[in-house]
């Protein structure tokens, strides 16, 4: 049986992203490994609460005969339900840093994506997604969210819910990338309750090739995205786009990094919201070439942020998420290098800008392999999700309770 480990810091000051020197508070965290639905062979984790308050897990089991399969599994005060099968098939693209995404609505409605091969390029691949009505018993046919059927690279999907039973989708998308020098671009698409593709919408004309998106929604159900951005100068920021009231808003920069990169660092960002209230994190390496953790609140529902709190413990590799535990604070996870070892990070910010002491989740590794640990909060506890290449590999699950 797991036990509880309990995690006591003490308060010492360290130099944050704002100017002077911030306090880190003491913060206790009690911390244990719970039995992972995933077995052998599975990696590619992601977490996401439902709108019924509940955490889901979705990951990729690969199969002896070169099959691949979605699975998700709900989340309760007993632990991991029993898993269930999204869908199976081959010419999957598979990657370490483009997991499925999932969102559960209303009424057991459930939405889950992963890739598929649509040519004999390397990064010629689509977006499968697949609607389910009956909490993920049954699933639809599998169904492609963008009009474009070019031979380019689709992927790194956001989804969310609706409260009415619909959901939103924006991923990458290379439809341009067909031209000479053509950019890769963000682009999303809304999904009925009843698992009908309806409207189609460019975001940004120019993004970053293969950085993570993140997508949700706050108050009166309003959509916040986040993604890395890139200028023609290079500059690879974290951008947002806003939608209210059908229309989505016009890009803006998240904070001025300053980060002037010729190649995609594979390292996008994270957001969460809670009415009015959203938090983002990400990495970047900014102007001076330091590598950093970064998490900025914003009380507009996404319309501005605040000045970024800086969050790692130096030479981060990033790979973040993060969770908003309620309006004024969140948690933020993170991969930090420390003593010749690769650990997960859990840190706890706030809007006014106290940080609390950072705690190791668990010991990982800095390959690819690792993917990126994923983060939900369900109102009591957080679960994390991650790879553990030594252990086959595997999908293990962490559980992580502050006191």
């Amino acid at each position: 049986m797991s036990r509880y480990l309990v995690f006591i810091v003490a308060v010492v000051l360290i130099t944050a992203g704002r100017a002077g020197a911030q306090s880190e508070l003491p913060l206790s965290v009690m911390v244990r490994e719970v039995a992972s639905p995933a077995g052998i062979g599975t990696g590619e984790p992601n977490l996401t609460r439902g709108l019924d308050g509940f955490l889901y897990m979705s990951w990729i089991q690969k199969n002896p005969d070169t099959t691949h399969t979605l699975f998700v599994a709900k989340f309760d005060s007993a632990g991991f339900e029993p898993a269930r099968p999204v869908a199976t098939g081959r010419g999957w693209f598979v990657n370490w840093a483009d997991f499925p995404a999932l969102a559960v609505g209303p009424g057991g409605r459930m939405l889950a994506s992963w890739l598929q091969k649509n040519g004999g390029d390397t990064y010629a691949y689509g977006v499968r997604l697949a609607f389910s009505s009956d909490g993920g018993r049954r699933w639809s046919p599998p169904f492609i969210p963008h009009e474009d059927k070019t031979e380019t690279e689709h992927g790194f999907v956001s989804i969310v819910a609706h409260p009415d039973g619909g959901f939103d989708a924006i991923w990458l998308d290379g439809r341009e990338m067909v031209k000479p020098d053509g950019p890769m671009t963000l682009r999303a698409a809304h999904i009925d309750g009843d698992g009908k593709l309806e409207s189609e919408a460019l975001l940004d004309g120019r993004v970053c090739d293969c950085c993570q998106t993140a997508l949700a929604r706050g108050a009166n159900g309003a959509l916040v995205a986040a993604y890395r951005d890139r200028s023609d100068a290079e500059i690879r920021d974290i951008g947002s786009v806003r939608r209210q009231g059908g229309r989505w808003s016009e890009p803006m920069s998240v904070h001025a990094d300053n980060w002037k990169i010729a190649g995609c660092p594979v390292n996008g960002p994270a957001l969460d919201a809670l009415d009015q209230t959203v938090v983002a994190a990400w990495f970047t390496m900014g102007a001076n070439d330091s590598a950093r953790v970064y998490a900025a609140f914003s009380r507009d529902g996404g319309g501005s942020f605040a000045a970024p709190l800086r969050l790692d413990q130096g030479k981060p590799l990033g790979r973040v998420d993060v969770a908003l535990l309620d309006k004024d604070r969140a948690a933020v996870l993170w991969l930090q290098p420390t003593g010749g070892q690769t650990k997960i990070m859990m840190r706890v910010v706030t809007a006014d800008g106290q940080l609390r002491m950072p705690t190791t989740v668990a010991e990982t590794s800095a390959d690819r392999e690792s993917g990126f640990p994923r983060m939900a909060y369900d109102g009591s506890r957080l679960i994390v999700a991650w790879t553990d290449p030594a252990a086959g590999p595997r999908v293990r699950t962490m559980e992580l309770r502050l006191e």
